[in-house]
């Protein structure tokens, strides 16, 4: 499948799940990740937050703007995609974190939100119509996901009505079908415009310890190649062992009279010449593989 992978989950912190969360991108191949309730602060060690990210991705975060505790969300992506982060004024109901990532001629804006559940709904319901007026305004196919707390499910339920109504007067679509949460209820949402976007395969996945699902969804736009990175190697099982060490006899003369400095640098610089004679640097573009050398099939089972 060469579409896009784009997943959502509220990780109901993310501070201990770092191995969690790797493995399951790294099983689903997933190309961005969306993430609510890190619990993320601005004083976590930035080794926390690079924690929950592979080997070829990066992270953005935006902690919880009051500094409390909970909150806070974060977007972690292939590097092959260039992001810029859009700002906006801050939401008295909601948090969010607005990004586009580009490749090639690909432009993706990529909304996260997280309304915490004791906001008023009127209130956000009011504010999220603010930022999509805005976001009308802007250059890139739309993906708003996010823990919105309503139960988009419920035909009965005002809030929801409400909601499901305001995309629908702005020309958004919601396509999670599956309660995501254990207590049942579509809680977790992926909205795009209509016309923009595909999304297929829309699957949920509980490999990370929460009381949401992960929601897990191909997207029609060509997926985020691997990263690539440039090695440098010799090819010392080519060397002459022999010849090697003949010249490192004849050439390698540190004289009686060098002061420590000295010696080394003429070490240094001797076997230098010496290796680049009989194994050249040589340099070629790799791919950026995720590693979990532990997580093996015996171990999944």
């Amino acid at each position: 499948d060469r579409s896009l992978k784009i997943a959502q989950l509220n990780a109901r912190s993310a501070v201990k799940k770092g191995d969690a969360i790797q493995d399951t991108i790294i099983d689903n191949n997933i190309d961005i990740l969306a993430l609510t309730e890190t619990w993320f602060t601005s004083s976590h060690d930035l080794s926390v937050i690079h924690s929950i990210v592979p080997d070829g991705y990066t992270v953005h975060h935006q902690p919880r703007p009051s500094g409390g505790r909970g909150g806070g969300v974060a977007l972690i992506y292939r590097t092959s995609a260039k992001a810029n982060v859009n700002s906006h004024s801050n939401y008295a109901t909601f948090e969010h974190l607005d990004i586009t990532l580009t490749h090639d001629s690909h432009a993706l804006r990529v909304v996260i939100i997280y309304r915490p559940p004791s906001s008023s709904v009127p209130q956000f319901i009011t504010e999220f119509a603010n930022l999509v007026d805005d976001l009308n305004l802007s250059n890139g196919k739309l993906v708003m996901l996010g823990d919105f707390n309503i139960h988009v499910d419920k035909s009965d339920n005002r809030d929801a009505t409400a909601f499901l109504d305001t995309l629908e007067a702005s020309n958004l679509m919601q396509h999670v079908s599956e309660a995501t949460h254990s207590h049942g209820h579509i809680l977790d949402l992926i909205i795009s415009r209509p016309t923009e976007l595909t999304f297929s395969k829309i699957e949920l996945d509980n490999s990370v310890q929460s009381d949401h699902a992960m929601v897990i969804c191909s997207v029609s736009v060509p997926k985020l190649p691997i990263p690539r990175k440039t090695i440098a190697f010799r090819k010392w099982k080519n060397v002459d062992q022999e010849e090697f060490k003949n010249d490192i006899r004849a050439t390698l003369i540190i004289p009686p009279e060098a002061t420590a400095v000295e010696t080394v640098k003429i070490y240094n610089d001797t076997l230098q010449t010496i290796a680049d004679k009989h194994a050249p640097l040589k340099k070629k573009d790799v791919i950026i593989r995720p590693q979990t050398p532990w997580h093996t099939e015996e171990v999944k089972s």
